[in-house]
């Protein structure tokens, strides 16, 4: 996987601001907003890779939303990418 780690750093790079940002938040909640920024920017990177869904998605045959899981809870709240 010749550059996995690179492109690994990239999508890492996006949420560091964020969580720099966040230093007077307790640990739960940092960790928290990091996730959902992570998962935001997973979506976002979703939707630049692929041709076919960034068609659909113009063309409003598909909506992506992004998800957080509470491990505690077993729910999972979704948010849009807009």
């Amino acid at each position: 996987m010749p550059g996995h780690l690179r492109e690994l750093q990239k999508h890492i790079d996006n949420v560091i601001p964020q969580g720099l940002a966040s230093e007077a938040q307790p640990r739960t909640e940092l960790l928290n907003q990091l996730s959902k920024e992570n998962a935001k920017t997973q979506a976002a990177i979703l939707l630049r890779a692929s041709d076919v869904i960034k068609t659909a998605v113009d063309n409003r045959q598909v909506h992506v939303l992004y998800g957080i899981y509470d491990m505690e809870t077993g729910s999972v709240d979704y948010f849009d990418l807009e």
